[in-house]
Formats: C-alpha cells, structure tokens, sequence
C-alpha cells in the first residue's frame, strides 16, 4: 500500500488532516504548504486521491497514470 509521500517523509493521513484544517482544495496547495508532491511528484495523483475521496491508502498506481498527471493531462484540482 502507498500510504505517504517518501520524498517529504509525510504520511497522507497528516496531509489530508492538515488540508482540513487549512482549507486546501488543491494538489499545488499542498504541495507549497508542505513539500510533498514537489520532488518526485509521484505523488501527485494520491495526493489528488486523498483531497476527492478522503482515502489516504491506496493501491500502486501504474506509470502510466502518474505520467499522465505529471505532465498535465490531468488537471490539479
């Protein structure tokens, strides 16, 4: 299971949490608050997960769907 940003050593779980709190609404909100999703950007498409749906495990997702969201295919919410 993928459970936390390995590059901002940050579980998901206190990411979602603090987005609660601050009213984050979007991955580039996250990211400028606290560094994950801005290294690797891996994490972008859990972090996208999190906000919509309130999950914070998630099965690995393949490449091909993190590149799709890194290069902007998918839109940050």
């Amino acid at each position: 299971m993928v459970t936390h940003c390995i590059c901002a050593k940050t579980s998901f779980a206190t990411v979602l949490a603090e987005a609660r709190r601050s009213g984050w609404t979007s991955v580039d909100e996250i990211e400028t608050a606290t560094g994950c999703g801005v290294r690797c950007r891996l994490c972008r498409p859990y972090l996208d997960s999190a906000l919509t749906t309130g999950q914070t495990q998630f099965s690995p997702r393949s490449p091909l769907a993190s590149d799709r969201f890194l290069s902007g295919e998918v839109a940050a919410r």
